[in-house]
């Protein structure tokens, strides 16, 4: 009862200034609208450079037979904050065998997936936050090893 009591008290209350200071309602709606917009525009701004991309962007690389391959890595960056160190590069044959490295004397195709992978303890909040932005998000680049094949 109590309760009930305190509502309807408190919007009498309310009622009452607003019809004294109709002034004040409009001056709260615009500091309504211009923090949500700012808030708007920070979100975008903090975001505005997100992503996880390959260096090289070249999804699919041709390699002639003796020419050598050089791994680019990939840049993944969420909410400003750079999760490279949790990067995790896997190399795979053509029979889905993982492999250390990419042997160029034979022909073959290869696939290198790039994901990440919380190996230590994220060291603040934003970078767990960040990270959770591209847990479950890979990039695939294929590598094609050819005889007579120009390095490209």
């Amino acid at each position: 009862m109590a309760s009930n009591y305190l509502t309807r008290t408190a919007k009498k209350k309310a009622k009452k200034t607003i019809k004294k200071n109709p002034l004040s309602v409009v001056i709260a709606l615009v500091f309504l609208v211009v923090f949500l917009g700012i808030g708007m525009l920070m979100g975008w701004f903090i975001t505005s450079k997100d992503g996880f991309t390959l260096n090289n962007e070249d999804k699919n690389i041709t390699i002639s037979l003796g020419g050598t391959y050089a791994e680019d890595g990939a840049i993944v960056t969420a909410y400003g904050v750079d999760l490279s160190k949790y990067l995790v590069i896997d190399t795979f044959n053509a029979d889905g065998d993982k492999v250390d490295n990419i042997d160029t004397s034979v022909n073959n195709e290869y696939v290198v997936v790039y994901y990440l992978k919380i190996t230590d303890e994220p060291s603040n909040i934003l970078e767990k936050f960040a990270f959770d932005k591209y847990k479950d998000y890979q990039q695939v680049r294929r590598i094609i090893v050819g005889e007579g094949v120009n390095n490209g």
